[in-house]
């Protein structure tokens, strides 16, 4: 409320006190005036009080020039009830023709008005729909200024009246209508507006056309913005006139980053992300470009690193910040990035190696670690030949430190960024030393490393140590060639060791790791590895076998020789060992005894020497010496010899064979099995090369036969025309058969290694009747001797051989006043061997006569092996004979037979006079 003027204050009277004092009144009579207009616009800026706008309102009507003041209205009128009518019918008075050609103040007045009217008013909302349905009629601005009012309400039927309106402009002005609508526009809506806009994408608009749609796309969701930007563009240069509008300035950092997170064309987003790289603020650009980074391709994201990298030669006033701000910026892209070319060459050149350490503390992903080895790999990349030593120590240590300092689970990561962006650059050259041990310090860094290339230098630089080549071997094994196998293993192939310009030299080949370097467990998985590669498991089994030569301390166990041996057999091993394999074949037989290893050693011998064409002589020799030093106590090793008499005696009749071969492998077949020597021998003896026949009759006449070949032989004598072949042939046939009691006696004692004195017949078989019962079974449990392939047969003729004893022990008792527990009767019907004789085994177990005769217990035990009976007492089970039988058999008999010569001299002694020559000649059986 005004004040009355008091003398001395004619200052307020002057226009803008008056304006200030809210003298609207006064304000308005002196506005009134012509000279007025002053006072005009000062009443204009304050018609926020509806009185001034009275006022305001009466002058403009009485003179419509003066309502060009309307731009000087306050920003928001306050019209009285009483003006509303008036004031809405000169906003929706049409435009005159005059008008259209020349703007009057009154006309360009009802814009300012109507954008000054408050637009929560019930009438002016309806004022503004009234002009917005007949737009042709008002000004642009006047709509604009509708436009304004209905997109700032929220009821529905108000902003349908901004779509209706943007519907009847062309496709490419309805941005600009549609600009006006107020926040929040929410989804539905928002789908409205793309719907009204999205010809602009396939028809094209002008720069000023797109500017509203880019401010537009800000402010509705992000969803509904990312929809419209993944729709083709396909008119000219599709959306590079909406980026040219400023997009990217529109959406800002943080919309841009919801825009291209719902992105999933590609290409789209490259586009964004070149735009956003040049016009994003420059705060922004870093966060932006490690956030960009860390989503998509590193060629994607240039922009940004190119940006960045011209902030390190800033000269701006906070250059230096600006250059920390810049480098900070390109290490975390680096770090945030995919690949390599996520590393910007200028972040390499302005950081050195200790960075690495001080950027390591802060990894906390896998990607990160990966990259920073992958900045290491830049650092590396220094041309050796250039770089002093000392520089170069340093690069290879702090990269060493930098994967000390990352947690351990990322040095894996990181060790493979740097092999992988290494390989190919001059940095490949600096894997060597500490940054080696380094990775050698875990399995998953080593398996990382070897995954990304780097097996090779880590190959040269492991293999010096055996605990380091023991650890690549277990950790990179799916990585490992043959070749990197066998220098780890220590395995010399006779190829140039692989060496780097930076390796100091050495005088001898890496060592790798073996049995001597490594605890057994550790090496037993390292032969596991090793059993990828045959040549890395020949090369140990080589290097293993040749060490049984060494002394023990450098033996291998015996389970690692079994593991060898299994894995070598696996890859069918034969002579993979070259020349050498005799002489590893002697090594075994000679110097293990573990029976799994000789098992092994067989089977090897089989595939070498039965499996395939030849034979090797010297091995036989060694199987042969091997089972006469255990002293046929190995069954296996007595079968394998078997076997190979089998196999050489077929080579000895081989036609395709030279004579001295034949000769040899029939030689070694009598030294192996004389029974399957001499099977071949009897077929040779007719060959038509005398070398051969003499061969084969020397083998006839040196080994025992059985009384089945006499009329071969007989034969073969009459048929041979050279003597000294007939001579042997004459000396086998009389082998077959002894001529008389004596000799039978004396091929006996022979045969038991027994001595051949005190054999006289008068002595031992008194009776002329048994002799030559006697002398059959002799001469059959000779002939059977030998035969390894039915130990039975023999067992059966010395069961016989030693029941004849039996016989004539007792008989020679009874006549020398013995007590021997029988009748007259039965005792001759010993000497008759009738069919009422007491049974042999009856005679063998009565006590009286096993104190007569102790030895009865050795034929008891001896007739136990009776092949003839179906089992033995106290077992259902049938026997079965090895030739372990015949060794246990031969002894018995040999027993048997030195207490009946001993026994039977004692008889004769008893029984009557003995010549002297008889009695000194009989010998105490062994």
């Amino acid at each position: 409320m005004s004040t009355p003027i008091q003398p001395g204050e004619v200052g307020r009277l002057r226009e803008d006190s008056l304006a200030a004092a809210g003298e609207y009144t006064a304000l308005a009579a002196v506005a009134s005036r012509r000279e007025g207009d002053r006072a005009l616009q000062l009443l204009a800026g304050r018609c926020d009080d509806a009185t001034a706008f009275t006022w305001w309102w009466a002058l403009v009507r009485q003179s419509a020039d003066r309502f060009s003041t309307a731009n000087q209205l306050a920003r928001r009128v306050a019209v009285p009830d009483t003006l509303t009518e008036a004031v809405t019918a000169h906003v929706l008075e049409k435009l005159t023709q005059h008008e259209r050609q020349y703007r009057s103040a009154a006309a360009g007045s009802r814009a300012e008005i109507l954008r000054r009217l408050d637009p929560s008013v019930p009438w002016v909302v309806s004022l503004a729909r009234e002009v917005v349905r007949d737009p042709a009629e008002r000004t642009a601005a006047v709509v604009e200024a509708a436009l304004d009012i209905l997109g700032a309400s929220r009821r529905p039927e108000d902003r349908a009246a901004v779509f209706d309106l943007a519907n009847q402009q062309n496709y490419s002005k309805r941005g600009g209508v549609l600009a006006r609508l107020s926040d929040p526009i929410e989804a539905e809506e928002a789908r409205r507006i793309v719907e009204a806009i999205a010809d602009m994408r396939g028809r094209g608009a002008e720069r000023t056309d797109w500017e509203p749609v880019a401010r537009l796309l800000r402010r509705i969701p992000a969803e509904v913005a990312t929809e419209f930007l993944a729709e083709p563009f396909r008119h000219g240069t599709g959306r590079q006139t909406l980026l040219e509008a400023g997009l990217v300035t529109s959406l800002g950092a943080e919309r841009l980053r919801e825009v291209l997170t719902g992105l999933t064309e590609p290409a789209v987003a490259e586009e964004l992300l070149q735009r956003a790289a040049s016009e994003l603020p420059q705060d922004d650009v870093a966060a932006f470009s490690a956030w960009a980074h860390d989503r998509y391709p590193a060629a994607a994201c240039a922009g940004f690193r190119v940006r960045l990298a011209r902030g390190l030669q800033s000269a701006h006033l906070r250059g230096e910040e600006r250059r920390r701000q810049a480098l900070d910026g390109l290490w975390a892209s680096a770090l945030a990035g995919h690949d390599a070319d996520a590393i910007a060459d200028e972040l390499v050149a302005a950081s050195g190696t200790a960075d690495l350490v001080e950027r390591a503390v802060d990894v906390d992903s896998d990607r990160a670690a990966r990259q920073l080895g992958a900045v290491a790999a830049g650092m590396l990349a220094v041309d050796p030949r250039t770089a002093d030593e000392a520089r170069v120590g340093q690069l290879v240590a702090d990269t060493a430190r930098a994967a000390r300092a990352l947690s351990p689970h990322l040095a894996p990561h990181y060790f493979a960024g740097l092999v992988r962006a290494a390989t190919g650059t001059p940095a490949m050259t600096m894997l060597h030393g500490d940054l080696l041990d380094a990775v050698l310090e875990d399995g998953d860094t080593i398996a990382a490393f070897a995954a990304e290339g780097g097996l090779t230098v880590l190959t040269a630089h492991a293999a010096r140590t055996p605990d380091h080549a023991a650890a690549v071997l277990l950790a990179a094994r799916a990585h490992l060639s043959a070749e990197d196998a066998n220098a780890l293993l220590g395995i010399h192939t006779g190829r140039q060791e692989r060496r780097r310009p930076s390796d100091p030299q050495t005088e001898t080949p890496p060592a790798g790791v073996d049995w001597t370097t490594s605890d057994r467990e550790t090496y037993l998985q390292i032969l596991e590895v090793a059993n990828a590669w045959p040549e890395a498991v020949f090369g140990v089994l080589s290097r293993a076998l040749a060490a049984l030569d060494e002394p023990e301390a450098r033996h291998p166990t015996a389970e690692v020789l079994r593991a060898l041996l299994a894995h070598a057999e696996a890859h069918a091993l034969a002579d993979h060992l070259g020349q050498d394999t005799t002489g590893h074949i002697r090594r075994l037989l000679t110097k293990q005894r573990d029976p799994e290893v000789l098992r092994a050693t067989y089977r090897w011998i089989r595939r070498l020497d039965l499996d395939a064409d030849g034979a090797d002589l010297g091995r036989a020799q060694l199987v042969l010496a091997a089972d006469i030093s255990r002293g046929d106590r190995d069954p296996d090793l007595r079968a394998l010899r078997m076997e190979l008499a089998e196999r050489h005696a077929q080579l000895a009749q081989n036609l395709a064979l030279d004579t001295e071969q034949r000769i040899a492998y029939l030689r070694t077949a009598a030294d192996l099995d004389a029974a399957s020597a001499r099977a071949a021998a009897v077929l040779l003896a007719s060959s038509p090369t005398t070398e051969i026949r003499l061969a084969a009759a020397g083998v006839l006449a040196e080994t025992a036969g059985s009384p089945d070949e006499h009329g071969t032989l007989a034969d073969l004598v009459a048929a041979e025309d050279h003597a000294e072949v007939a001579e042997l042939l004459q000396a086998a046939l009389h082998r077959l058969a002894s001529g008389d009691a004596g000799e039978a006696l004396r091929n006996l004692a022979e045969l038991l290694d027994l001595p051949t004195t005190g054999l006289d017949p008068d002595v031992l078989i008194p009776d002329p009747t048994h002799r030559d019962r006697f002398a059959k079974w002799v001469d059959m449990a000779r002939a059977r001797s030998a035969n390894s392939h039915d130990p039975g047969a023999f067992i059966e003729a010395a069961i016989n051989v030693a029941d004849q004893m039996v016989d004539l022990a007792v008989i020679a008792a009874h006549d020398a006043g013995q007590p021997v527990a029988l009748k007259t009767a039965q005792v001759d019907a010993l000497r008759s061997n009738t069919a009422n004789r007491p049974e042999a085994g009856a005679l063998v177990t009565q006590q009286q006569r096993l104190q007569l005769f102790p030895w009865f217990q050795t034929v008891a035990a001896l007739r136990q092996k009776r092949a003839a009976h179906p089992s033995r007492i106290g077992t259902t089970a049938p026997p079965h004979f090895v030739p372990d039988d015949v060794v246990v058999a031969r002894g018995l008999l040999r027993d048997i037979t030195a207490g009946w010569i001993e026994d039977m001299h004692k008889h004769a002694q008893e029984g009557g006079p003995v010549r002297d020559d008889r009695a000194a000649g009989a010998a105490a059986p062994g």
